[in-house]
């Protein structure tokens, strides 16, 4: 089972939900990764069972599509500002997942 954090940037104000890393739960696989394209936090799927690489789209930001996408781990900066994001300050802080 996966898990799934608020964060929120102490600076911004910027808001969102991730897992925080590399996640898995029972079928699937994720990672949370800054997307360039949207300048978001977004948990991008890196793997899933009993399916080929052509049968789903891997490493594409959920949010735009776009696959300008790069690892973050908890602490990170900000995609928006660069200030620095804290755990579960205003947003829900934990949600799982399967």
């Amino acid at each position: 089972m996966g898990t799934r954090y608020g964060f929120t940037c102490e600076q911004c104000g910027y808001e969102t939900i991730v897992s925080g890393g590399k996640d898995w739960g029972f079928s699937c696989a994720t990672e949370t990764m800054v997307c360039h394209g949207c300048n978001e936090l977004v948990d991008v799927l890196i793997e899933v069972r009993g399916h080929t690489a052509s049968d789903i789209d891997y490493g594409r930001c959920p949010k735009c599509r776009g696959q300008n996408v790069t690892p973050w781990t908890k602490p990170g900066p900000c995609p928006k500002c660069g200030g620095r994001m804290l755990l579960g300050h205003s947003l829900v802080s934990v949600m799982n997942w399967d």
